[in-house]
C-alpha cells in the first residue's frame, strides 16, 4: 500500500514534471532487475530524504501517465537524454580549470558544439543563444551551430537523440 503522505507529486505541466517523471520511468524500468519481481507493480519505490523519513512514488502512477499519453515515451527519452548531456558536459568541464577549459573549446570545435548542445538541453530541448552567441566555431561531423537555430528544437531529423552517444564517443577519442 502506498502511503500518500510520503508521495511527492509534480503536477502535470509543472516546471519539473517531465524531467522528474522521466527519471521515475527510468527507475521503474530498472525494477525488472529487482530480485522480488512479483512485487514490482504494487510496491512503492522509495528514496532516502532528510526532510521525510522516506519519499516514495507509485510505479503504477508512472505507468498510468504513460498509458494515458500524459507523458510520451519520446518525451521520457528526450528528458533522460537532456540529463545525460548535462551530466556528461559538467563532468568533462570539471576536469579543467577555467583557462584550460576555454583553450580546449577553442582548439576543438566539437567540444564547443557539445557546450551548445548542453545549453539547449538545459533550455528544455531548444537552442538558446544570447546576443553574442555562438561566438566560437562549434562544429561536429559536418554539423555546425549558428544563430538561426535559436528557439528551434534540439532533436531534429539531422540531429536525433542517438547522435549524443556518437558525439560523446568522438570527444572521448579526441581527448585520449
Amino acid at each position: 500500500m502506498v502511503d500518500s503522505e510520503k508521495l511527492l507529486r509534480f503536477e502535470v505541466g509543472s516546471l519539473f514534471h517531465k524531467m522528474v517523471t522521466s527519471y521515475q520511468a527510468a527507475i521503474c524500468g530498472l525494477l525488472i532487475y529487482h530480485p522480488k519481481m512479483g512485487t514490482i507493480e504494487s510496491d512503492p519505490v522509495g528514496f532516502a530524504s532528510t526532510i521525510y523519513p522516506a519519499l516514495e512514488f507509485d510505479p503504477r502512477e508512472i505507468q498510468r501517465l504513460i498509458r494515458a499519453n500524459v507523458i510520451s515515451l519520446n518525451t521520457i527519452t528526450d528528458y533522460l537524454t537532456y540529463m545525460l548531456i548535462n551530466g556528461a558536459y559538467e563532468s568533462l568541464q570539471n576536469n579543467y580549470d577555467e583557462q584550460a577549459w576555454l583553450q580546449l573549446r577553442l582548439a576543438h570545435p566539437e567540444i564547443e558544439f557539445l557546450r551548445h548542445v548542453r545549453n539547449a538541453a538545459s533550455h528544455g530541448g531548444r537552442w538558446y543563444f544570447t546576443d553574442r552567441e555562438p561566438s566560437r566555431p562549434a562544429n561536429w561531423r559536418g554539423k555546425s551551430i549558428d544563430k538561426n537555430m535559436h528557439d528551434k528544437l534540439l532533436f531534429v531529423a539531422d540531429f536525433p537523440p542517438g547522435d549524443i552517444f556518437v558525439l560523446l564517443s568522438d570527444i572521448e577519442q579526441l581527448l585520449k
